[in-house]
């Protein structure tokens, strides 16, 4: 599920989170919250490195194991020395002003920016925005279990605007097991495996190269087998010890191969493939299920995993934040704005919901219309129904 978010935040002009391109570059504040692709839109481009170079008015914020793993993983996401060097590091779980200048330097408001674990993958955050124009979360990706909205000191419970992750905004992923349940079955699997084939290679499907390391730990610790990945991989984790070295670049040191399918496990006469995804289990029939087995391949299994909340734990954000607007930065498979939408409100407090007042939706109505005529329509089209 790729992120749809054109990076403005409608309350606070000169802003970007997850969004370097298009209309983005006329911002002067820029908010990154985890180095997962989708949502470093233009961060790698030409564009916003020369944006940079000539805007020293310009700012770039992320947490620090997002800034370490973006210098130490350079060459694997392209992004240029100069947007490295200019990353600063908002401290997790505090308050910091930032003022937001406009492109002649002069300060446009201030803006206290607190910082919260997203629980997505290492360094995510999410973004709490104090201002002139109200209080806005913005998630990016996360993955709360239930019960930790509630409990998650510095999330506010009342916001003006959320932009919420809604990539498992639909009734089939009402409920995912928590990341521990899904690495002990992951985990069982393969014991069972080498038990039998102790000689056969197995091969951990991952979708992104960040987010599964827990899983890498517990099966070192398992197993007592280093983990093989590629070179790409090993070089984002320079910065984290503990995890850098229980990965090897050596195929042939370790039957636990977590890469790029090196020869070991395409010239293997039998090997065990396992996939950690979740959409697979969103199905009537698959819902609920933590372990699938392939039909007629005894050795396939597909394992739920996933590192965004489901339904219900997004639900329970909304609840706890009482947002008065909503704005999906995510679309699930065949979803629009308005079905999103007509799911979410069903959560929100009716106390939460009220009219705007006449400079609150002359303000937000000019947003509304900057925003129609950017790359992305639908985040325009979002905000008006919400």
């Amino acid at each position: 599920m790729m992120s749809s978010f054109n990076g403005l935040i409608l309350e606070y002009p000169l802003v970007s989170v997850d969004n370097f391109s298009g209309k983005s570059l006329q911002s002067t504040t820029y908010f990154l919250s985890h180095a997962h692709t989708d949502h470093m839109q233009g961060l790698t481009s030409k564009a916003f490195a020369n944006r940079l170079k000539n805007g020293h008015n310009c700012r770039v914020f992320s947490s620090e194991c997002t800034r370490n793993i973006l210098r130490d993983g350079g060459d694997v996401f392209g992004v240029a020395d100069v947007v490295v060097k200019r990353l600063e590091v908002l401290p997790c779980d505090a308050a910091e002003v930032i003022e937001v200048v406009n492109h002649d330097g002069e300060v446009e408001y201030s803006l206290t920016v607190t910082t919260l674990q997203a629980g997505h993958c290492p360094g995510s955050v999410m973004f709490v925005f104090d201002g002139p124009n109200g209080r806005v979360l913005y998630t990016g990706d996360f993955r709360l279990y239930p019960g930790q909205s509630a409990n998650l000191v510095g999330l506010p419970a009342c916001v003006k605007t959320v932009y919420l992750d809604t990539t498992f905004c639909f009734a089939g992923a009402n409920k995912f097991p928590r990341r521990e349940e899904a690495i002990k079955s992951l985990c069982a699997i393969v014991k069972q495996w080498t038990m039998k084939n102790p000689a056969a290679p197995v091969f951990v499907n991952t979708k992104t190269r960040l987010g599964y390391e827990a899983v890498f730990v517990e099966l070192e610790r398992t197993l007592r087998q280093k983990i093989h990945v590629s070179e790409r991989r090993h070089s984002m984790y320079k910065s984290m010890l503990e995890l850098y070295d229980i990965l090897t670049l050596d195929e042939a040191e370790s039957n636990i191969h977590a890469c790029d399918k090196c020869s070991v496990v395409l010239q293997a006469e039998s090997a065990l493939w396992i996939k950690l995804c979740a959409f697979s289990f969103t199905l009537k029939h698959t819902n609920g299920r933590t372990t699938l087995k392939h039909p007629k391949f005894s050795h396939s299994y597909r394992v739920c995993f996933s590192m965004h909340s489901s339904f219900s734990e997004i639900a329970e954000l909304v609840q706890h934040v009482k947002p008065r607007r909503i704005v999906p930065i995510a679309f699930p498979p065949g979803s629009d704005v308005l079905q999103i939408l007509n799911l979410l409100p069903k959560v929100v407090p009716k106390e939460s919901v009220r009219e705007r007042t006449r400079p609150e939706q002359r303000l937000f109505e000019k947003n509304v219309n900057r925003i129609a005529a950017s790359e992305d329509p639908c985040i325009g089209a979002a905000s008006c129904a919400a």
